[in-house]
């Protein structure tokens, strides 16, 4: 300050007046690339790091970014069941699975997005026979996709039900193939209540249930007694996350997203004239949805990547609210390193994952 007015150097005038002009149009311009993060390009370099995700959970499928960025920068990436032993995996095929259910008397089936996102060879196994699939469509932000299957046209299907008919503590049921790895491709069903009408953070695109679900479940149907479809099997409430915040493991808080999503998005591909009339018809209109993609040969150093993310939605759009990366070391099982990012975003969730993970990457190099 000099004579109690603002200093702006030597020049007044047309001087003072090209500065302002300078914050004025450079500082939203400032402001905005750090809002936004820019991203940083890496040299890709073959390391001799693996890193296993365990997968426990991904609504609003952020692990698919983790795994481009991880690749993209050299590493071997390889998706895990959530506590299963990394030796298991190691040297072997690596194949995916999922659950699903037919829609109509036309081949079309309905899973999670997450069961076939980035897989190219996905397939269909019903009755103990296997066909082809092709993906007619992915809604990521709703963790839905439809397929169709022709050899499947003219079986039984299954008819949705609004949610918004149903009370809470009525009876539900879950039908899906988990751990089809160890307990095979025979559907297996649960039975539980609706516990809620909301999900996380009072998300309106999903809503609880207490059916026990396995690694597996995603995509299965959620039913009431008569067969109909209330909603499909989505996720469970992270056990990691339910300790660190809560200090107790959840028990049975699991999540479908409501049948009134899946009528709005593949309204012209299913039909609600079903035959089916009770639980058991019902079983035969659900399917085992595999992925057939090689997986990769793990070397040297071997590292566990948890994730944990929370976030709302609203219909239109979602908003993370916190995440943290976890690295562990697979042989001791002790923390690596974290990372956390919390605050309130819509539109750039991808964005915040890649910049945390490019960030713990940066450690190990």
């Amino acid at each position: 300050m000099l004579g109690g007015r603002p200093y702006w150097g030597a020049g007044k005038g047309k001087n003072m007046q090209k500065k302002i002009f300078f914050l004025l149009v450079c500082f939203p311009l400032l402001f905005s690339s750090c809002m936004t993060m820019p991203e940083k390009t890496f040299e890709k370099k073959e390391r001799n790091i693996d890193f296993y995700l365990y997968e426990n959970g991904d609504p609003i499928n952020l692990y698919d970014v983790i795994e481009t960025e991880t690749i993209e920068r050299g590493y071997k990436f390889n998706r895990v069941l959530d506590g299963a032993k990394i030796t298991d995996y190691e040297n072997s095929y690596k194949e995916a699975t999922g659950s699903g259910f037919l829609v109509s008397n036309k081949g079309y089936i309905i899973t999670n997005a997450h069961v076939v996102n980035n897989y190219n060879n996905i397939s269909i196994v019903k009755n103990n026979y296997e066909y082809k699939a092709q993906i007619i469509s992915i809604d990521q932000v709703n963790d839905i996709a439809l397929l169709e299957v022709p050899e499947l046209s003219g079986e039984n299907y299954l008819s949705f039900t609004s949610l918004n008919e149903k009370k809470l503590g009525e009876k539900i049921y879950c039908i899906g193939f988990p751990l089809n790895s160890v307990l095979g491709n025979e559907a297996r069903i649960t039975d539980g209540i609706i516990s809620a009408k909301s999900g996380l953070a009072n998300s309106n695109s999903i809503f609880q249930i207490s059916a026990p679900i396995q690694p597996g479940n995603s995509g299965g149907p959620v039913i009431d007694e008569k067969g109909n479809v209330i909603g499909i099997v989505v996720s469970k409430l992270n056990d990691l996350y339910g300790l660190e915040y809560s200090g107790s493991i959840p028990q049975n808080v699991n999540f479908a997203i409501k049948s009134d999503i899946a009528i709005t998005l593949f309204q012209k591909f299913i039909q609600n004239n079903s035959a089916v009339k009770n639980i058991t018809e019902a079983i035969d209109c659900c399917v085992l949805v595999k992925n057939n993609n090689d997986g990769i040969i793990s070397q040297n150093k071997k590292y566990i990547l948890k994730v944990l993310y929370t976030y709302s939605f609203d219909l239109v759009h979602y908003t993370l609210s916190s995440m943290q990366i976890y690295v562990v070391d697979s042989e001791d099982g002790k923390i690596i390193d974290s990372i956390k990012w919390t605050g309130e975003t819509f539109n750039s969730a991808n964005t915040i994952a890649k910049v945390l993970i490019n960030r713990l990457l940066d450690k190990f190099e």
